[in-house]
């Protein structure tokens, strides 16, 4: 659900702001949403599971924060 719930946001605020409003303001937003929600994805796992979910949940929300338009 994360990623389906940022790939929304993605498309549908970058339509709604202006260029200068989502690179300032809402991408940062929206990238920071994702990483709650792909964290709080691992919430269910125990001990290594959740430790490499959250490594994971990081490496994505690098990914999307450095390489996102």
């Amino acid at each position: 659900m994360p990623c389906a719930r940022h790939d929304f946001a993605y498309y549908n605020v970058r339509k709604l702001a202006s260029s200068e409003q989502w690179k300032s303001q809402y991408k940062r937003t929206v990238d920071k949403a994702f990483s709650s929600d792909m964290l709080r994805s691992c919430d269910g796992l125990f001990t290594v599971k959740k430790a490499a979910c959250k490594v994971v949940a990081w490496e994505f929300y690098a990914a999307v924060t450095l390489g996102g338009k």
